[in-house]
């Protein structure tokens, strides 16, 4: 008789952190900037706790935030949506066109490591262009990151199989789809070759059709692209943490993709019926 996996075991979201709200975690964001204006972004306005710049290469306080390329204040206000009372911190990176040199990104992330944020947020990342010396050091940062028990949440590529640094192992990459629950995400298998083969891909989660901010107006946009499904599972990683500070990031991997197997099984029940 073969043995039974212990992998087999499906957690109902909503079971495990229905209550949770993300309360007590510190979450970092990188992007592009933040339109603190928009009337959509008040419940943001009262959980952001610091804002930082690294255009120059180096820390600088933002006294007046803007978010010119309009990526930042959706990708912000998902986090706050998923995780209303995470506190939130929020370094720009991007240029005004959505530009980021290795430089900057590395110096915005070492930052955030040396300052035990719990949950980083990175809907950007480094693409074809980078070489293995910057694959190396974002390696070097992301394994950093892990051994302090911080969980890096990154947007797998919208065109790429590979982006730095979501592919590497230590990092939860997120792929983008469309589900009406938020909570409702989907664990990868080997099956699941969705946009190439990309096996460093831990979860499909709604970032399709989200609807949010639009920065540099009053109104709100459907936005669409892995940078907004990895936003939503920042916000369930600080739901999970506030509810279990203690857990390894490793276990908080293992929480997510049991999860995402209740939605498998949740459909597969309902196909059956």
């Amino acid at each position: 008789m073969t043995a039974p996996s212990p992998f087999d075991g499906a957690i109902d979201p909503k079971t495990l952190i229905g209550s949770a709200t993300g309360a007590g975690v510190k979450v970092a964001v990188l992007d592009s900037g933040l339109d603190l204006a928009h009337p959509m972004m008040e419940s943001v306005r009262g959980q952001l706790k610091g804002l930082g710049i690294f255009l120059s290469g180096k820390y600088e306080e933002w006294a007046e935030p803007s978010d010119p390329y309009g990526h930042g204040t959706p990708v912000t206000w998902i986090v706050n949506q998923a995780a209303p009372e995470a506190e939130l911190h929020f370094f720009r990176v991007l240029d005004d066109e959505g530009g980021c040199s290795p430089e900057v990104f590395h110096a915005a992330l070492s930052y955030a490591v040396e300052n035990d944020f719990q949950v980083v947020n990175l809907s950007l990342g480094l693409e074809q262009e980078v070489n293995d010396y910057w694959k190396v050091r974002f390696l070097e940062l992301a394994e950093q990151a892990y051994y302090k028990d911080m969980v890096l949440v990154g947007a797998a590529s919208n065109s790429y199989d590979w982006i730095v640094p979501a592919s590497f192992s230590c990092v939860v990459s997120v792929n983008s789809t469309y589900f009406q629950d938020p909570l409702a995400f989907r664990a990868r298998d080997r099956s699941a070759l969705l946009f190439g083969p990309k096996p460093h891909i831990w979860l499909d989660a709604q970032g399709d059709m989200v609807l949010a901010p639009r920065a540099n107006s009053q109104s709100n946009f459907y936005y669409i692209g892995t940078s907004f499904a990895a936003p939503n599972v920042t916000g369930v990683v600080a739901r999970i943490l506030s509810r279990f500070p203690e857990l390894k990031p490793f276990e908080v991997k293992t929480l997510l993709y049991r999860m995402g197997l209740h939605y498998s099984a949740s459909q597969a029940d309902a196909a059956a019926g």
